[in-house]
């Protein structure tokens, strides 16, 4: 049982709500400044990133809420993660995910903001920021994930043609035309 969370990506507040009923001191996080403004009466609110860096805040528990598939830097936001948790804390991870991709690696752009993960995508920012997935569970189209910090320093990790975000995100991109070019070669040779 955690003595401090932060709700990373709050939104309206329900998980402060439920977490204030346990007597669970906990923190909210959002940038979107509308619906914070009704929270701000009752909890603790960070409306920027920074700010959570220069409080010296250390929690035991983040739960993330769909939030990584609107977030247009997940490195930024992994790193923060590792930041404010503190040594051996969990990551509590709810988020839509694509395990239909082509190679199941990365991030797959939706629409203009909004993002699918992939199983892959989590290992790697598990790997790179210092974190151990203990539980991973996919269920309708969301992942369940808890990661906990672990005392081993950050992984270096090289990225390789067949397993970098810019070359999947430019298959993704690209796949309309790759697979006419598939289908013309396949077209001539018959």
């Amino acid at each position: 049982r955690p003595k401090n969370l932060l709700d990373f990506g709050c939104g309206y507040g329900s998980m402060l709500y439920a977490a204030k009923k346990i007597n669970i001191n906990a923190i909210g996080y959002d940038i979107n400044l509308y619906l914070l403004i009704f929270l701000k009466k009752k909890f603790l609110i960070i409306k920027k990133k920074s700010q959570l860096e220069k409080k010296n805040l250390f929690f035991d528990c983040i739960v993330v809420n769909k939030v990584f598939n609107l977030s247009p830097n997940l490195d930024e936001d992994f790193l923060l993660l590792n930041k404010v948790l503190k040594k051996k804390g969990y990551i509590i991870l709810i988020d839509q995910i694509k395990d239909f991709s082509r190679y199941k690696t990365f991030l797959t752009k939706k629409n203009n903001n909004t993002y699918l993960l992939t199983k892959n995508a989590i290992k790697f920012y598990a790997d790179k920021y210092g974190f151990k997935i203990i539980s991973a569970q996919n269920s309708f189209g969301d992942i369940k994930c808890i990661l906990q910090k672990t005392n081993i320093k950050k992984k270096i990790y090289r990225e390789n043609e067949n397993f970098s975000p810019e070359i999947y995100l430019f298959f993704e991109k690209s796949k309309f035309f790759f697979s006419l070019v598939y289908n013309l070669i396949f077209l001539i040779k018959s």
